[in-house]
């Protein structure tokens, strides 16, 4: 019985294995630096024209169909150049079958003004890609960080996006099942 218990641990073990905090990230250059009073984080201050920037988002799970996936782990904005950045708690990822993307990362709380919003275009069949070239969706601003309650407002082009999967993980219920099985083994040796 408890050599059953252990190879059904062991099982479960290998088929309990979960997709963990996948990620993407998007990259462009700054087309509208800030050129209102200063931000709250001051390092927004420092980013100029023509910057290169990246934001990376994560979530769980990976991008199989179109529709909206919350950020779980929200994302980060960083112009490297000028060593500035910015941690978003959450927000949403929506993937339409067109190819077209719509990110909204929110700072403390998704309210109008304190916010960064994507949007762009690739091929639908490359949302798993690495390095895919991104263009503009018509009539909307492709990166806007906006802060301050929109007194801070910097703006950009997208140019890339890549489709990072996570690492898989084992899930605590099968550490718990395999761990079972092991001490029922242990339970066995040290009575025999």
């Amino acid at each position: 019985m408890n050599r059953f218990v252990y190879l059904l641990g062991i099982l479960v073990l290998l088929s309990g294995v979960a997709a963990f905090g996948d990620s993407v990230s998007i990259t462009g250059n700054i087309t509208q630096p800030n050129a209102n009073p200063p931000a709250s984080n001051s390092g927004l201050d420092a980013i100029q024209l023509g910057d290169a920037y990246s934001v990376n988002l994560t979530f769980t799970g990976g991008l199989t169909v179109a529709g909206m996936y919350t950020l779980t782990g929200g994302g980060t904005f960083n112009d490297f150049s000028v060593g500035a950045s910015e941690s978003y708690t959450g927000g949403t990822f929506t993937s339409f079958a067109d190819g077209s993307f719509s990110v909204q990362l929110c700072l403390a709380s998704c309210n109008t003004g304190n916010e960064l919003d994507l949007n762009f275009k690739i091929p639908f069949a490359s949302r798993n890609g690495q390095n895919v070239s991104a263009s503009s969706v018509p009539n909307l601003t492709p990166f806007d960080l906006l802060e301050d309650d929109g007194a801070t407002d910097i703006q950009g082009t997208v140019k890339t996006y890549s489709y990072n999967a996570a690492a898989t993980v084992p899930e605590p219920t099968s550490f718990l099942l395999l761990g079972s099985g092991l001490a029922g083994l242990a339970i066995r040796r040290f009575r025999r």
